[in-house]
């Protein structure tokens, strides 16, 4: 989660990022990125896949109950996501500005919680995909 909001701050000081894309090794774009482009400046809201807590607590109980367990994040505005996001720039300096990395530090994989989680904190919910 540090590494990715480092990324995130150096990616903001190019003024003219207007979305930062997190995707793994595995994720090869399956369009062109001018699509990509003209489907951004038609929707530019960030898109994360998501899960609410208790639709994650099904799954995975022991998970579900560590995120419960983080002082000032209600439960209700828990998530989970998938590791991969796309973010405006708004979202991210949200995410940025708001770092709370050391309330995550006892949370097993807080990159599949983080971002959606401060993001839904601050009522900044993203577009789901």
């Amino acid at each position: 989660v540090r590494a990715t909001l480092a990324l995130l701050q150096e990616a903001l000081a190019e003024e003219s990022n207007s979305h930062f894309m997190l995707l793994s090794e595995s994720c090869v774009p399956v369009r062109p990125f001018s699509e990509l482009a003209r489907s951004l400046r038609c929707d530019p809201r960030s898109r994360i896949r998501f899960e609410p807590w208790a639709e994650m607590r099904k799954r995975d109980i022991l998970k579900a109950q560590r995120v419960q367990e983080i002082e000032g994040i209600r439960k209700e505005v828990a998530c989970f996501q998938h590791q991969w996001m796309l973010l405006n720039r708004a979202d991210a300096e949200a995410i940025v500005a708001n770092d709370l990395t050391p309330a995550f530090a006892k949370v097993d994989c807080a990159d599949e919680s983080y971002f959606i989680t401060v993001l839904a904190q601050l009522g900044r919910a993203p577009m789901q995909t």
